[in-house]
C-alpha cells in the first residue's frame, strides 16, 4: 500500500506519513522518515477486518474542524500521538477522555501514566505548532480539532470523570 506524504507547505521532504486506509499518521523522529514511510506503507495490510470497524468508519468522516490549526500537519500528527498513547497505555485507539490525560501529562501533572521526556516533548511542540488541541466529544462520531483557547475552555469544564 502507498503511504501518503504529510509536507509543509514550504517543504518538498515529508514531514510524516498517513496510511491511505485508517489515516493514522507516522513520524519517528528526525531523520527517521524512511522508516515512517514504510510503517505507514505497512500499516492495514495485514488488517481484513479493518473495515468493519465502526472507529474506521468514523475516521472517513471529513474533518473541517482541521481548519482551525495554525499547521494542519502539526495538528494531524498530534491528533495521532494521543491515539497512540492511548492504544499503548489501554489498547484503544482513542480512549473516552484521553485527551485530558495527555494533556495532563503535557502540563506536568501525574495522572497514572507516563510517557517518556522526548514524547513530552514532541506532545508539547506539536501542540504549539498546530495551535490546539484534539477532543472527542461523546455527542460527536469523532474527533476534532479545537484551538488552545477553546481546548481551555473544554478542560476547565472536563465532564468526564478523568482527573484535572
Amino acid at each position: 500500500m502507498r503511504a501518503i506524504p504529510l509536507r509543509e507547505p514550504s517543504s518538498e521532504a515529508p514531514k510524516a506519513w498517513m496510511c491511505p486506509k485508517c489515516e493514522r499518521v507516522f513520524w519517528l523522529g528526525r531523520g527517521r522518515t524512511e522508516e515512517a514511510r514504510l510503517a505507514a506503507g505497512s500499516c492495514c495490510e495485514s488488517q481484513t477486518a479493518v473495515a468493519a470497524s465502526p472507529n474506521v468508519e468514523a475516521k472517513a468522516v471529513p474533518d473541517n474542524s482541521l481548519g482551525k490549526a495554525k499547521d494542519r500537519v502539526a495538528a494531524t500528527m498530534l491528533a495521532s500521538e494521543i491515539s497512540r498513547i492511548s492504544e499503548e497505555t489501554f489498547c484503544a485507539g482513542w480512549l473516552s477522555g484521553i485527551e485530558f490525560c495527555v494533556w495532563d501529562l503535557v502540563q506536568g501533572k501525574g495522572v497514572g501514566i507516563s510517557v517518556d521526556a522526548e514524547r513530552l516533548a514532541v506532545l508539547r511542540k506539536l501542540h504549539e505548532e498546530s495551535g490546539g488541541w484534539w477532543h472527542w466529544p461523546g455527542s460527536l462520531p469523532n474527533r476534532k480539532f479545537v484551538t488552545a483557547e477553546e481546548w481551555k475552555e473544554i478542560y476547565e469544564t472536563n465532564e468526564t470523570g478523568f482527573p484535572v
